[in-house]
């Protein structure tokens, strides 16, 4: 039996160069997209609508969902929340429908609907992550949204954690970027601080006072959820009987 792959995908700018076709992309967004997503579905929402604009975004809550979103890492004027993981936590996020957009990772959601499926990866949900990517054996695509098609620390990191597992578990790393990959979270295990307070977004994070959403977003398997892409909204797959997404 031919042994699936994992690839590691630095930037949405190279996803158009990979074989998203029969392949399940991983959508990465730890600062602070999927964190909070899966978050949101932990605590009981149900049903996540990742949309592209600020405009589209408003609209719905005219149909009775929440509205979430950021743009350069700050909350949308007007908006009920922002895209701190805090944000979604609580008895108005029970049962709740919420309408997302932000910056990077609700538009990699979007780039990559031609995949066989679409699910979202977090350290806050990665052991779920894993298992479900490891029962699928299907070929995988790691996405780290990164910021502004830019690569970053912290979704390349995660990138790298999952292909660890998923090698362990008999896929085949290819393509140099995971590697690459593999080899930076293996460095960050030995001193995450030094490789955070050394990011780009360090001085954006200390701006926006956002450190405790950053310690959070790096801590590992907190929500046992596994949100997936699925007619047009993100649910829960973990509850939810789900039939593959073309």
């Amino acid at each position: 039996m031919k042994k699936p792959k994992v690839i590691v995908c630095p930037s949405p700018l190279f996803l158009k160069t990979l074989p998203i076709k029969g392949s399940i992309v991983v959508v990465i967004d730890i600062l602070r997209a999927s964190t909070s997503m899966c978050v949101a579905l932990g605590n009981g929402a149900s049903e996540i609508v990742p949309l592209e604009s600020i405009d589209e975004c408003l609209s719905y809550r005219e149909k009775g969902y929440l509205i979430a979103g950021e743009r350069d890492g700050k909350m949308v004027e007007g908006f009920d929340m922002g895209n701190s993981p805090f944000s979604f936590m609580g008895e108005h996020i029970q049962n709740a429908k919420i309408a997302m957009t932000t910056t990077n990772g609700t538009k990699c959601i979007h780039a990559s609907k031609k995949a066989y499926q679409v699910i979202i990866g977090a350290f806050v949900n990665m052991t779920q992550v894993v298992n479900y990517l490891t029962e699928q054996q299907r070929d995988v695509i790691l996405l780290a949204a990164g910021w502004k098609d830019k690569m970053n620390l912290e979704d390349t990191a995660f990138g790298g954690a999952v292909a660890i597992e998923l090698e362990k578990n008999g896929f085949i790393p290819t393509e140099d970027s995971t590697r690459i990959a593999m080899t930076l979270y293996d460095a960050m295990l030995k001193d995450k601080r030094y490789f955070i307070k050394n990011a780009t977004q360090y001085e954006q994070i200390i701006g926006l006072n956002i450190v405790e959403d950053v310690k959070y977003c790096l801590r590992k398997d907190l929500h046992n959820v596994l949100p997936i892409y699925y007619k047009g909204k993100l649910i829960d797959a973990l509850k939810c009987s789900v039939e593959k997404n073309f």
